[in-house]
């Protein structure tokens, strides 16, 4: 089936750590963030990777979009690095996988949840039920706003 007719029933969503599927995570981020939007990869690889949860999607055994989320207190936790490889754009991908992790931290004991959202993808966010907490700032030479959700 071609990539332009995907079926969310054939993607997987799975949490899993970065020791499982480094390789798979690492080559999302890499096509994404460092090919595309011209991220230095010190930046990319931050040395939070290791501790962080990971959560990665797959269509038809291929790894196609990730997110990483990691504590930063006791009730809060962050999500970032929420990549979808190109041909998967613009088909529910990254709102089916915010929606997989929401419920997953939801089921941790977390409170809130935090994110630096890119500009232009402030409207999904919203969507999900985050709120802008920020001015706009600069990370990786691409503009962001913080944003955070209340789990209940």
């Amino acid at each position: 089936m071609p990539a332009s007719k995907v079926d969310q029933n054939d993607f997987y969503y799975q949490k899993t750590s970065w020791q499982a599927h480094a390789e798979s995570l690492s080559s999302i981020r890499q096509q994404v963030f460092i090919n595309e939007q011209g991220v230095a990869d010190e930046e990319e690889w931050d040395g939070l990777d290791e501790k962080a949860i990971h959560y990665l999607v797959c269509y038809q055994q291929q790894a196609v979009a990730c997110a990483r989320v990691y504590y930063t207190d006791d009730d809060s936790a962050k999500i970032g690095r929420v990549a979808v490889l190109a041909p998967f754009r613009r088909k529910g991908i990254a709102k089916a996988l915010m929606r997989f992790i929401i419920d997953d931290m939801r089921n941790t004991g977390i409170r809130h949840l935090k994110l630096d959202a890119q500009l232009y993808v402030i409207p999904l966010y919203q969507q999900m039920g985050f709120r802008i907490c920020s001015d706009a700032f600069l990370d990786a030479g691409i503009m962001h706003r913080s944003m955070q959700m209340e789990l209940t």
